[in-house]
């Protein structure tokens, strides 16, 4: 996982996670990572992975928002 900081509450830095690690934690191949990031974009987003962000050339995600996204998998499945 890749140490970059990002302040949240009471001053924590919170963990920024590359393609392939966020590949690699859910068993989601990094094509469609990519995939579902562009579905974001154009008249009509469709939001379907975790969110992310990209500095630079870099694309990252948020560990907790990564648990968030995964989590709701979850709710969704057992409804």
């Amino acid at each position: 996982m890749t140490d970059i900081p990002r302040a949240r509450e009471g001053g924590q830095r919170e963990r920024l996670l590359r393609v392939d690690e966020v590949a690699k934690w859910t068993g989601v191949s990094e094509y469609t990572l990519r995939y579902w990031r562009s579905l974001s974009f154009g008249d009509d987003p469709q939001y379907v992975g975790p969110p992310s962000a990209k500095f630079g050339k870099r694309i990252v995600y948020r560990e907790s928002d990564v648990q968030e996204w995964i989590d709701a998998q979850f709710e969704k499945a057992t409804g």
